[in-house]
């Protein structure tokens, strides 16, 4: 049976005093709420460690009793069975984000991006399957389906930055960041096709008129044998 009840037609509270701080337990008729009354954080522990913290400025820590200026964080791996919605930014740890600022007011321009097509015939796209250590370390991997993509040791010697060393001591690739430099390697081959099309159309040019010159020729050539042939039937001795 029931241990303790507390029990208020309307709204049903219980109050747990420190001082001026406090802990309420409460039913307002339409949602169950538990949490401080006073300007201090909240905890939620197990085994005498906190697992859920939230300051009193109402950000969140899991596994972390600082989350700092973040609404959520969560120090620890994290599974999540669905879809995760972001109005903005999506960022990881070393600056890679799905989407970022781009915005010329906010960059530094150093140099345009040059000998993008020359590195990237470097790389060496491959296919492969997540072996069984990838598969302990990201349970959630697909290692029965065949995967596309580079090699992080490669591509470090080609592209240092787009790599870095993390935490668990394997190599990251910033896959986001060879977009740019794919589009100035398709620039680049275009510029390439298009010098190739003027040189094609130079020779194009230079072959008609060297057809024409032939034909000229030919027609010469041929009157000459016929004014020839004039010459050997009128006079059959210079001919011998």
């Amino acid at each position: 049976g029931k241990k303790l009840e507390v029990y208020d037609a309307t709204d049903s509270t219980i109050l747990v005093r420190a001082g001026s701080n406090n802990v309420t337990l409460r039913h307002g008729g339409s949602y169950g709420l538990v949490g401080t009354g006073s300007n201090t954080d909240f905890a939620i522990r197990t085994n005498e460690s906190n697992r859920i913290y939230v300051t009193n400025a109402g950000y969140v820590g899991i596994g972390t009793t600082s989350p700092g200026s973040y609404r959520l964080y969560v120090d620890g791996n994290t599974y999540v069975l669905g879809t995760i919605y972001a109005r903005e930014d999506v960022c990881i740890d070393g600056g890679d984000c799905i989407s970022t600022f781009s915005d010329f007011r906010l960059k530094n321009i150093t140099a345009n991006l040059t000998g993008a097509l020359e590195k990237l015939e470097e790389l060496k796209p491959v296919e492969f399957n997540w072996n069984e250590l990838a598969i302990e370390k990201r349970p959630f991997y697909d290692n029965k389906t065949t995967q596309f993509g580079l090699v992080a040791q490669d591509v470090q010697k080609v592209f240092p930055n787009l790599v870095y060393n993390a935490s668990d001591g394997y190599l990251r690739l910033k896959y986001e960041e060879l977009t740019p430099i794919l589009v100035g390697g398709l620039n680049e081959l275009n510029i390439n096709t298009k010098e190739i099309d003027k040189n094609l159309q130079k020779l194009t040019i230079q072959n008609n008129k060297l057809k024409q010159q032939n034909e000229e020729l030919n027609k010469t050539v041929t009157n000459l044998n016929s004014l020839v042939d004039k010459i050997c039937t009128n006079n059959p001795s210079l001919c011998v």
